[in-house]
């Protein structure tokens, strides 16, 4: 145990020029240190946790979140500093800290360069000082400095001319622990030096010298095979060098036009130039589909235009385009099933590939879901205790390929059954989402969330661009309990049968009759409230997705208010199971059912009331009982101007009716409160009017606007769907017998 502190005291020891300028900086800022506060220790708590973490840091998502995190919270004078020390003094033993301490800095002096001139100081610094120590003794120090110093150089944070000079100096006494040091050098950015333009020919000249030095020296076996190492390492030898395969000049041909010559503004070009290709040929036919699908052998920003190309080629290659989509489907699934991060960015670039086949109008909406189901789900035991091979715990690569494929194409779920389905979706994604947020590796006894700072910032980006305002789950149980309620809504026969096997005994039991068709009924019903039509938001084929029409920004203007109803719906799955009723409760809710039928029988009983808000004039009372003469026709409109006629009903005797007439004057308050009811009537009516009418033009404006754009689709474009024969409708009314016979 002595030993170990001693070899790390010895380790962490510096310099003298670093002591020197250690101590300088050490001497200013004693003056200046403000007096302790609560929140100065608690600052100070949390970095020296943030330091002691640093050594966890073991992949470059942790690291990444560690420089975001010191660059929000930490980036003070003092803690820059601090880390600096702390980066400088990582453990000899540690080897595999230096490209991520060397990735954390690169991500840092983006914004605080300071932080990489000091380091880079400090090591060029220590390279000297081990340099110029002859004994041969902590040869895993000197083996750190100069691994550490290669790291910085692969991300541009070390100038690569003082890299070379550090390579001259050890060649100038090239034996014993400087071999070591100059072999582990260029096994770490010698293949680096050489293949950059301004260094490859200075690297190439301490190569050939390294080689004559190492046949004119004599030297230990172990050293001479290091040195014929780190040399061919980095130029590799005629015979090893990789061959170009041979191909068929049409080949070639296709290769070039899909990976090097495509681009944005010659879609149309390569169209028409693919088109001249012999596609009755089977090898032609087949190399040709094999490059279409290979989405990852071509810049990420240019998949769209490959889209944009596989969509021209559709009304005239269908069956190549068809499987060219079956290679993609095929490719991502493959992607699923086997779990290698060599596979990343090709698995990224076919997500991606796949959202823009379906902005083109190539693929159904039900095809993406399926796809975005088997990401979230396949291989996915949803058990912290049972790990899965294909998604092991600390594996966030499905959340990144479910936000990519949502960001291309999640905006473009314009119809009522393509966003119910996706919102159907984000319930299951929010869900995998706090299975993987809440597994034991990203949680710890400390507040410190240990979960990647950059996954959980595209998670959120990607609903607020779906759903600006959708209340995400804020915690795994949470989620769970939607998706039961969920799967129960869409799907309670599952359940109840699922209910009903774990409440029978373990023996058998007869198979159940059921009715056929009343159970194809309710699968038809369950199928189309979860997944829809597929059909109904690919009405208009003629055209990408990329390019919405009116219909579509209509429906986008609705987003806040389906957001809403969906927050409610929501809401109310989240809400936890009513519980089992006791015999009481259904005691009780039978006497209440008792009393509510009693009284209902009780009110049919008594005698309908008769509405006197308006009782209509008796035909008797409606004229007059004497005949007027010519004089008092020609008299009544002058009369009607003057007064307002009413009839009076009052009781008699016998509880019999009467009617008495009177008029009143047309100012009074009773004549114009009638007159009043009769306006708001008539607005009323005509309100309506003007309404049915206004729809009834909009919806044949509607009719006209389509009938346009049928005749203005260009070939190009048309989706692939099989044409379905019209439905035959029956002639009404007598036949023609001219149409007939003629």
């Amino acid at each position: 145990m002595e030993e170990v502190e001693q070899d790390t005291e010895a380790e962490v020891e510096l310099p003298p020029e670093l002591a020197e300028a250690a101590a300088a900086d050490v001497d200013v800022e004693e003056p200046t240190t403000a007096p302790s506060t609560p929140h100065h220790h608690a600052n100070r708590e949390y970095f020296e946790a943030f330091i002691a973490n640093m050594q966890n840091c073991v992949n470059t998502e942790l690291i990444d979140s560690a420089a975001i995190d010191f660059l929000l919270n930490l980036n003070t004078k003092n803690n820059r500093k601090r880390i600096v020390k702390t980066l400088f003094g990582v453990q000899r033993t540690r080897l595999d800290l230096l490209p991520m301490y060397a990735r954390f800095v690169a991500i840092v002096n983006l914004v605080s360069p300071d932080v990489a001139v000091d380091l880079s100081q400090m090591l060029k610094v220590d390279f000297k000082y081990q340099i110029k120590k002859k004994d041969q003794i902590n040869i895993e120090t000197k083996i750190k400095v100069v691994r550490y110093i290669g790291e910085l150089v692969k991300f541009g944070i070390y100038n690569k001319i003082e890299a070379l000079f550090c390579l001259k100096c050890l060649l100038h006494n090239f034996q014993h622990h400087h071999i070591e040091m100059t072999c582990a050098f260029l096994e770490v950015c010698g293949v680096y030096l050489y293949n950059c333009r301004d260094t490859r020919l200075r690297t190439n000249v301490y190569l050939e010298q390294m080689m004559r030095l190492k046949t004119n020296t004599t030297m230990d076996s172990r050293h001479a095979q290091q040195v014929d190492t780190a040399y061919y390492l980095v130029k590799q030898p005629e015979g090893m060098r990789i061959q170009r395969k041979i191909r068929p000049l049409i080949h070639t041909y296709i290769r070039h036009l899909v990976f090097e010559e495509l681009n944005k503004a010659n879609v149309d070009k390569m169209i028409k130039l693919l088109r001249r290709l012999n596609w009755e040929d089977r090898d032609t036919h087949d190399y040709a589909v094999k490059c279409l699908a290979k989405a990852y052998s071509i810049r990420y920003h240019l998949i769209r235009s490959l889209a944009d190309l596989v969509s021209g080629l559709s009304s005239y290659q269908e069956k190549a385009v068809v499987k060219v989509i079956d290679a993609v489907f095929e490719d991502i699934r493959a992607g699923l099933e086997i779990h290698d991060t060599k596979l990343a960015q090709r698995r990224i670039a076919m997500a991606k590939y796949l959202g823009e086949l379906y902005n083109y109008r190539l693929v159904e909406s039900g095809n993406v879901l399926n796809t975005l189901y088997s990401i979230i789900s396949l291989g996915v035991s949803f058990s912290h205790e049972v790990p899965s091979e294909v998604d092991p715990p600390g594996s966030l690569f499905r959340l990144k390929l479910v936000c990519v494929l949502l960001d291309t194409c999640g905006q473009y779920f314009t119809s009522a059954s393509s966003r119910k389905r996706l919102d159907y979706f984000l319930i299951f994604f929010q869900n995998y989402y706090w299975f993987k947020k809440s597994d034991p590796i990203f949680t710890s006894d400390t507040e410190k969330d240990l979960f990647p700072i950059l996954i959980d910032h595209m998670y959120k980006e990607c609903f607020k661009n779906l759903r600006p305002k959708l209340k995400l789950y804020t915690s795994y149980d949470v989620a769970k309990e939607a998706v039961e309620a969920i799967r129960k809504k869409l799907y309670p026969d599952l359940f109840n049968a699922k209910d009903d096997d774990t409440g029978t005994s373990g023996g058998l039991k007869p198979i159940q009759e059921t009715d056929t068709d009343k159970d194809d009924t309710v699968t038809e019903d369950c199928t189309s409230e979860a997944f829809g039509d597929s059909e109904d938001d690919d009405e208009d084929d003629g055209k990408p997705r990329t390019a919405r029409d009116e219909d579509d920004e209509e429906l986008g203007d609705d987003d806040d208010d389906e957001d809403d109803d969906l927050n409610a719906d929501l809401e109310a799955l989240a809400k936890p199971a009513a519980p089992e009723k006791t015999f009481e409760d259904m005691e009780f809710e039978k006497e209440f059912e008792r009393m509510a039928t009693e009284s209902f029988l009780e009110r049919l009983k008594e005698p309908a009331k008769v509405n006197t808000k308006d009782i209509p004039v008796p035909i008797t009372m409606r004229s007059s009982g004497t005949k007027k003469t010519y004089e008092q026709l020609q008299d009544k409109d002058k009369d009607k101007s003057d007064s307002v006629p009413f009839v009076l009903m009052v009781r008699g005797k016998g509880k019999q009716q009467q009617y008495k007439t009177f008029e009143a004057p047309s100012d009074s308050q009773l004549a114009i409160y009638l007159k009043d009811q009769e306006q708001k009537i008539k607005e009323e009516n005509d309100s309506v009017k003007r309404l049915t009418l206004n729809i009834t033009e909009r919806l044949e404006e509607e009719d006209y606007q389509e009938s346009l754009l049928q005749s203005q689709r260009s070939p190009a474009s048309n989706k692939i769907r099989i044409a379905k024969p019209p439905k035959f409708k029956h002639p009404k009314g007598a036949p023609d017998v001219d149409a007939i016979f003629h």
